[in-house]
């Protein structure tokens, strides 16, 4: 009977430690899950900041391309009207100096 009292004893002590590490296993491994799936969201996170920063940094430079691409047409735009009005103004002179010249004779 005694034995047979060690025996449980040494049987529950054992099943004990078993489960004692059993749960500390668990919770080592809960741990490591959360902590993997923590980075990973930080990672996760980070891309996405990078990403957005990149997309705004490419909608900048589109912005800026199509603003130098407007200035560059308009002073185009106003250097041919400026040139079509100075060649206007010389046709006009000239014809006006025609005009007087054939007046003259």
């Amino acid at each position: 009977i005694v034995v047979y009292v060690l025996i449980m004893v040494y049987v529950l002590i054992v099943v004990y430690v078993l489960i004692v590490v059993y749960v500390l296993i668990m919770v080592y491994v809960l741990i490591v899950v959360y902590v993997l799936i923590v980075v990973y969201v930080l990672i996760m996170v980070y891309v996405l900041i990078v990403v957005y920063v990149l997309i705004m940094v490419y909608v900048l430079i589109v912005v800026y391309v199509l603003i130098v691409v407007y200035v560059l047409i308009m002073v185009y735009v106003l250097i041919v009207v400026y040139v079509l009005i100075v060649v206007y103004v010389l046709i006009v002179v000239y014809v006006l100096i025609m005009v007087y010249n054939v007046r003259m004779f």
